[in-house]
């Protein structure tokens, strides 16, 4: 049992490599609405955070300080408007995510990690992805996502990848010259 108390198949060729490993993961809409969150806060990243914020105490001060004028109105529209959308989006992305969950039933996806890529099989289909189509990897403490595109990435959560096949996966990436952060 995995520590969020679903069973994990890992088998492995043999014991010091985690080439033709085979690894099923079981997805929750935790998962998939933390990998979201983890996306998002990278896309759009601690700058644009930190300037919005920064915009918003601005804003606070002039409005104290009883300044009304045009650029007070047009630096409130601006950061109404944009703490709407960077909000909308960060709800439907989320939504989104869930939603794509749903479709697998049961949902989750059997992996087979080769030396030349790696396979994955879910009641929703099949596919191969070589390991130099792999673009990026962004680690964060709980979901690795591994990108085929600059928005399309796959989700592995930590909890359920063993540490020697975590780093079998990150040694291929790396190989290829794919960005790791």
């Amino acid at each position: 049992m995995g520590g969020d108390g679903h069973t994990h198949h890992w088998t492995c060729a043999n014991e010091t490599d985690a080439v033709n490993a085979e690894l099923t993961i079981e997805y929750s809409p935790a998962i998939v609405t933390r990998a979201a969150s983890r996306f998002l806060q990278r896309f759009f990243g601690v700058s644009g955070t930190v300037s919005l914020t920064l915009l918003w105490l601005i804003f606070g001060v002039l409005v104290a300080a009883g300044y009304h004028g045009w650029f007070t109105i047009a630096l409130a529209t601006f950061l109404f408007t944009s703490t709407v959308f960077f909000g909308a989006v960060f709800v439907i992305y989320r939504r989104r995510a869930v939603a794509g969950l749903r479709r697998f039933v049961p949902p989750e996806v059997t992996f087979v990690f080769t030396d030349e890529g790696f396979s994955s099989k879910s009641s929703v289909g099949e596919s191969f992805i070589r390991w130099q189509a792999v673009q990026k990897l962004w680690r964060f403490p709980e979901v690795w996502l591994l990108f085929v595109s600059d928005r399309q990435y796959v989700t592995f959560p930590v909890e359920q990848v063993p540490d020697d096949l975590r780093d079998h996966i990150a040694k291929k990436i790396q190989s290829t010259g794919a960005k790791i952060q």
